[in-house]
């Protein structure tokens, strides 16, 4: 569980930027193409949003808790626009291919609840320290040995993810 706590250790070669993409546009007549380091957000809502999943979530960092983490993708984003006016503007399919996987970025605070006991826990607040203890009582009278292990799986074409979806606007 340590290692999803560390950066360097989920993500050895890593490049910390938002954005670095490459976008092909109109490679044909509708047809956009973006190569490269990307955050894709599907759908919308007020904090938590279900449909948008293609990214892990970073919650390493108190003041950008729940931002998404850039991944490496291709995305590719075909526009139909019908020949007559309707009550459809426009038609846009989009396909994503993420073939490296990258989990969620957790606090460096994670691995308190699984920590010796005995340990003094690293935190000022008192509300916090004593839900943390909470915490650990919780897991120490639960579990024998609470030795968590985080596994990433290896890069191969069966752990890649794919994503489409379908966008239309209408009635203007």
């Amino acid at each position: 569980l340590a290692g999803l706590t560390n950066r360097s250790e989920m993500d050895p070669w890593r490049l910390e930027c938002d954005a670095a993409y490459i976008d092909l546009r109109d490679v044909l007549p509708g047809l956009d193409i973006r190569i490269g380091r990307q955050i894709v957000s599907w759908g919308s809502a007020d904090m938590f949003n279900p449909t948008d999943n293609i990214n892990a979530d970073d919650l390493e960092d108190r003041v950008l808790f729940g931002d998404n983490i850039a991944n490496e993708m291709i995305r590719i984003d075909y526009t139909y626009i019908p020949e007559r006016e309707g009550w459809l503007s426009e038609i846009i399919f989009s396909l994503i291919w993420v073939p490296v996987f990258r989990p969620a970025q957790l606090p460096s605070s994670a691995t308190l609840p699984l920590a010796d006991p005995t340990e003094e826990i690293p935190v000022l607040e008192d509300d916090i320290r004593d839900e943390i203890e909470g915490l650990r009582a919780l897991v120490s009278n639960n579990l024998e040995d609470p030795n968590v292990t985080a596994e990433v799986p290896e890069f191969s074409m069966e752990n890649s993810q794919i994503g489409f979806r379908i966008q239309t606007r209408m009635l203007n």
